[in-house]
């Protein structure tokens, strides 16, 4: 909820969405990239920044239910949603683990 005293509030909400949606795109740009491309981008280094990211991306998800209420997601469908949603991408990452960990060995 935006104070009524603030007079750029609904343009400033808007600044922030459209700076979600760039950061959003571009980090799955990067996943899909690291994950579907040349192996060569596929090392340790890497598995563990895609790590970092996607702690950074899925997080946010449900991270705001236990200490902050009115961050958390609306419902408890969408709450579950959230949490199919980053469990199937942590669990792509770490199946696909072994591709990261082995690529550099497997090209050289």
């Amino acid at each position: 909820m935006l104070p009524a005293s603030f007079p750029l509030g609904p343009t400033h909400a808007w600044y922030h969405v459209f700076r979600e949606v760039g950061k959003d795109v571009a980090e799955m740009a990067v996943f899909l990239a690291v994950f579907f491309g040349h192996p060569s981008l596929r090392t340790r280094g890497t598995w563990w920044l895609i790590l970092v990211l996607m702690l950074g991306y899925y997080a946010p998800f449900w991270i705001g239910q236990p200490f902050v209420p009115a961050l958390s997601a609306p419902n408890a469908i969408a709450n579950v949603i959230h949490i199919v949603m980053a469990a199937l991408a942590f669990a792509a990452l770490f199946v696909g683990r072994s591709a990261f960990v082995f690529a550099v060995e497997k090209l050289s």
